[in-house]
Formats: structure tokens, C-alpha cells, sequence
């Protein structure tokens, strides 16, 4: 968005203030504090909601804040104490953004003879009110909690900024295209859905798309039996949301890719690390820690990058490892490890509520072989958001290693359930398939091993289901194949590579698989 008050022109794209026809260059925290203010300027807003809604209820010192503040200033020409200013204080109350042209009720953008370029803050999503295609009162009551629920739980995800309801809701009955819809709430993307029923089911449709150019991102229908509303409607939205934000990421990843890396902004650096951290290769993860380092390097308080930075340590050091040989150091506390643990540490130093930084300690307290204290860190993630599915499976897979593997495929089933749309689908049914096999399931763990295997990123994990299950199943001749074809898939398909991968296994759980491996002749 572009905004014009009097001589001074504000410009969301390229984060500027043109004042006199000067252009000062905004970070994109303190531009941010300005355009939340502009949007909002027809009152006094409170310190809290600025921290709310600015710094995402991140810990931010008082510094941090007249920092920002200070910035805008400087860029809008003023001091605190300059007669007239347009960025005005109210002690004890808050911050207001006071225009030349305070008769007017909005912002006013600058025209444009060209397409609307791209919002510069990604982050931002706008859930509309679902519509009831119906008169009956109970599906306009469900349409309203569907849209209520989708709000809460996005706003749980901190890749996302969910506007509020209320901002939502005020263009309800406005004849406006979701282009429009987007300038005039300052989204990139806008939620829209429909409730209707169908016999005896309700048909939930929803769709996301990019505002700006009304491109669709994602879309999808779902029918929940009218009897079933209670038990299911959870689960629809768990699924509805854990797509939507993985969608807009890939959506991201694409957009990043087509830019120079030394232009490349915080959150777009960012979104393409991610998009290397899921694959499996040494080298992504190289290139995934790079683009973390890359992104505390342009916003050092991004907790998000340190969290994503530790996991990625960890999974660079198993490659490491991998390479030579499947063996592990005689010291679990190797540099990296110990590294990933500051790193995690950093990130819920910055951010006590990101529960990828919680899953972050989890998996590095894993690495150092602190499973318990892993179990208390993944828990905690799960508590701030219930629906992550990288939490789920991280749970399940630390109850694995405790050696409880009912609770751990509840975790695991519960990931599959909230992560459809997820890259890392494949490792969730692989560790499936190993905690069935500890449970004694190994039919289900066959099927779940067969079903891994079925993505391109399939690795050694996702065979070993399949191979010792077939094995203690006595389907001997099977398991000897199944092993066989295993290991030209990935030459590193032995037992050390697995005590290595599950080294903190309890040690009556390893030697089921030892077994299994020794009768599919897997050495």
C-alpha cells in the first residue's frame, strides 16, 4: 500500500517516507509500527496492542520501542517535541498518527497506472466471515463459529498475521473483489469459505488466495455428516488451517526464488531456508543454515531463524555422521549439538511463545541424549499450539525413544492428522511403521512403511518398517527381498546406520529390530 497526507508520501513496497521529495528508508519493524498506526489513526493506540500486534507479543524491551518510534520520527521529519507532528505520544495511553488531512477516514493510496504491486507484509491474512448459503439459523451459527475457530487457530501459527475479527468483519456487505478487500485491510492473503447443506452433511468450501492479483493459493471442500458435527468439526479446521499456512509458505518459497539472495528481506530469506530444511541432503541443510544466518543477520530479533537455524544444526550433524560411516561420536555434546542448544535457547530467549522454538530445544535436547527434558520442551509447544504437527510428531517420536509406543502413535496419528498438506508427511509414517513394530503391529507397520516410501524424499527410515516387520512376521523370503531392494535404494540401509539414527532407543525396543534385521539378513 501507498499512502499520501499532505507532502509526504508513504511507500509499503519500498519501506520509505518520501518527505520533500527525500526518500528515508524505514526498517521493516519501525515501518511496520507506522502503517499499523496510519491504519488505525482515528484513535489512541495502547502500548499493549502495539506490542501485540507489531512485535507478535514477542519480548521487546522499552528500547526496542522508542527505537522504533524515534525512527518514524526521523523519517517523518520530527522530534517528540515538534508543534503539529503527525506521530504523537499520549502519556500513559499510547500512540496516534495525527494526518494534515484528518478529515478524512482512511488512508488515501496513491493511484497506480500499473498492476498493484506486492504488500510488503507477507505475514498478514485476513479470514472473511464464512457465508451461510442457507436460512436456517443453525448453519449460519456454524458458519460463524467455523469462521471464529479458523481465526483462533491460525493466529496460534506465528508464520502468519491474522488480522482481527472485527477488521474482517467491518466490509461485510461491501460489494468489494477480494483485490479490494486486501487494500483495504493491508492483507496479502484473504481466507474465503461457504457453508451449505448438502442431504444429510454440511459442504464446507474454502479457499485462499493472494489479494493482490486475486490469485487462488489453495482451495478445498469438505462434507461433515450433520451427526458428526461435534466430534469432527475440530479436525476439518485443524486440517483447513495446517494447509493454509503451508500453502502460503510454498507460495512464499516460489515468490523468494525469483529474487537476487543479496536482496532478499528478513522474512523472504527466511521462507526459502525453510523450503531447503525439509529436504533430507547434507547440502540443503548447509544452504537452509545459511539463509538463517543470512536472516539474523538483516533482523537479529527474528526468533523464528534461530529456532529453524538449531534444527537445522541437528540435522547437518546427523548427515555428517551419515557420511562417515554411521557412527556417531564417542561425545554427544559435539560443537554443533552444543550450538543447537544455544540457538534454540536464543530463539525462546526472544520469544517464549514460538512453539517451533520449544520443538527446537526438544529436538537438540534429543541430540545430547536428554530425552525427558526434550518430552517437558515438545509439551510446551504443544500447550501454544495444539494443532502443529511438527510438535505432534516430535512428541511421538521422544515417547518412542521412552519406550512407550502406544502413546507415541496417538502423537504420531495425531500429526498425520493436522499435517496433510505437510513435506515431512513421509518421516511422521516412517517413525509410524518403527512404533508399530515396537508395539508388536507389524502388519500396520508394513502397510505404513510401503506408504512412506511412496514420497520422492523417501530415505533409508522408510524401509525399515517394511523389512523387519515382513521379518518377524516369519515372512522370511519377503524380508530377505524387501532388504535387498532397500539397500539399492540407499547403499547405507544397515544396522549401524539405524542404532545410529535411534541411539537413544531403549535398548530391549533396539534389539526387536536387531532381530528383525538379522532374519531379512541386513547387516
Amino acid at each position: 500500500m501507498r499512502y499520501r497526507f499532505e507532502n509526504v508520501e508513504i511507500d509499503g513496497d519500498a519501506l520509505t517516507v518520501q518527505r520533500n521529495g527525500k526518500a528515508h528508508v524505514l526498517q521493516p519493524r519501525p515501518f511496520s509500527l507506522l502503517e499499523y498506526l496510519i491504519i488505525h489513526r482515528d484513535r489512541v493506540v495502547p502500548k499493549g496492542e502495539i506490542l501485540s500486534r507489531v512485535w507478535q507479543d514477542r519480548p521487546v524491551s522499552d528500547a526496542a520501542l522508542t527505537t522504533a518510534v524515534r525512527d518514524v520520527r526521523r523519517a517523518l521529519g520530527e522530534t517528540a517535541t515538534t508543534q503539529g507532528s503527525m506521530l504523537r505520544s499520549y502519556y500513559s495511553r499510547g500512540l496516534r498518527f495525527v494526518a494534515p488531512d484528518e478529515g478524512q477516514p482512511l488512508p488515501v493510496p496513491v493511484e497506480h497506472s500499473a498492476e498493484p504491486t506486492i504488500d510488503s507484509y507477507p505475514r498478514r491474512i485476513a479470514v472473511l466471515p464464512f457465508d451461510a448459503l442457507s436460512e436456517h439459523a443453525e448453519v449460519r451459527s456454524f458458519a460463524a463459529g467455523l469462521t471464529e475457530d479458523a481465526q483462533i487457530m491460525l493466529s496460534k501459527f506465528r508464520d502468519v498475521w491474522v488480522l482481527s475479527r472485527s477488521s474482517s468483519s467491518s466490509l461485510v456487505g461491501l460489494s468489494l473483489t477480494t483485490k479490494e478487500i486486501g487494500a483495504r485491510l493491508g492483507a496479502r492473503y484473504v481466507v474465503e469459505g461457504s457453508v451449505r447443506p448438502i442431504g444429510s452433511s454440511l459442504r464446507i468450501y474454502v479457499s485462499v488466495f493472494e489479494a493482490h492479483v486475486e490469485l487462488p493459493v489453495w482451495g478445498e471442500r469438505f462434507d461433515l455428516p450433520t451427526d458428526a458435527v461435534d466430534e469432527r468439526t475440530d479436525a476439518i479446521v485443524s486440517e483447513m488451517v495446517s494447509a493454509t499456512v503451508a500453502r502460503i509458505h510454498e507460495h512464499e518459497v516460489k515468490r523468494a526464488r525469483e529474487k537476487p539472495a543479496e536482496q532478499l528481506d528478513p522474512w523472504e530469506s527466511f521462507q526459502l531456508g525453510k523450503s531447503f530444511f525439509y529436504l533430507i541432503e547434507q547440502d540443503a541443510q548447509a544452504t537452509a543454515s545459511k539463509l538463517f544466518e543470512q536472516t539474523i543477520d538483516l533482523d537479529p530479533t527474528f526468533a523464528e531463524a534461530y529456532a529453524f537455524l538449531s534444527y537445522s544444526i541437528i540435522k547437518r550433524q546427523w548427515s555428517i555422521e551419515k557420511s562417515r560411516g554411521n557412527t556417531a561420536p564417542k561425545h554427544r555434546a559435539t560443537p554443533m549439538r552444543v550450538r543447537a542448544l544455544e540457538m534454540a535457547s536464543k530463539a525462546l530467549e526472544l520469544d517464549p511463545k514460538l512453539p517451533f522454538a520449544w520443538v527446537a530445544h526438544a529436538r537438540s535436547s534429543i541430540a545430547l541424549g536428554r530425552a525427558e527434558e526434550a518430552l517437558r520442551s515438545v509439551t510446551k509447544a504443544l500447550e501454544l499450539n495444539p494443532n502443529m504437527g511438527f510438535a505432534h510428531y516430535l512428541y511421538g517420536f521422544t515417547l518412542l525413544l521412552l519406550n512407550r509406543p502406544d502413546d507415541a502413535l496417538k502423537a504420531l496419528n495425531r500429526a498425520l492428522e493436522t499435517s496433510p498438506q505437510d513435506s515431512y508427511r513421509w518421516i511422521i509414517l516412517s517413525v509410524c511403521a518403527i512404533a508399530n513394530i515396537v508395539a508388536g503391529q507389524y502388519q500396520k507397520a508394513i502397510q505404513t512403511s510401503r506408504e512412506a516410501q511412496l514420497d520422492p524424499h523417501a530415505t533409508f527410515v522408510c524401509d525399515v518398517g517394511e523389512v523387519v516387520g515382513l521379518a518377524l512376521l516369519e515372512r522370511t523370503d519377503e524380508a530377505i527381498e524387501a532388504g535387498r531392494l532397500a539397500k539399492e535404494k540407499t547403499p547405507d540401509f544397515c544396522v549401524a546406520r539405524f542404532d545410529n539414527d535411534f541411539a537413544f532407543m531403549d535398548p530391549k525396543a533396539q534389539q526387536i529390530f536387531h532381530d528383525g534385521f538379522s532374519a531379512a539378513r541386513v547387516t
